[in-house]
């Protein structure tokens, strides 16, 4: 976790699309979604309703959408998933004290279309 870069403060609230072309830490609230090109790094008190989109995808709070990772997603101890999650082959972790409530389709690198593409 080098995770430095942008920072979304605890107790902030954003209602729309967070875009971010560096790493970004986010500690406060957002019900939309989150679309980064590198490292997105959701803290303790970071709640998402919605789905992200990035490179990697660190987790110590709480998500209720999709998660889409070109590289790796690691649910870290309190963090918590509710919903699907589509990564490469080995770029998926549960650390202990995880909570994971979700579908997970995995593939191999280089067979699948780049995620962070928009649709």
């Amino acid at each position: 976790m080098k995770n430095s870069g942008n920072y979304f403060a605890v107790g902030a609230v954003l209602e729309g699309k967070l875009i971010v072309k560096d790493n970004v830490t986010i500690n406060g609230n957002i019900v939309g979604s989150v679309e980064g090109e590198q490292e997105v790094l959701f803290e303790k008190d970071a709640q998402l309703e919605g789905p992200v989109r990035a490179q990697v995808v660190l987790l110590k709070g709480k998500i209720k959408g999709e998660i889409f990772s070109n590289h790796r997603v690691e649910i870290l101890p309190g963090g918590q998933v509710e919903g699907n999650i589509t990564t490469p082959k080995g770029g998926f972790i549960v650390r202990p004290g995880g909570i994971l409530n979700s579908h997970i389709a995995v593939y191999d690198s280089g067979t699948h279309q780049d995620l962070l593409q928009k649709k």
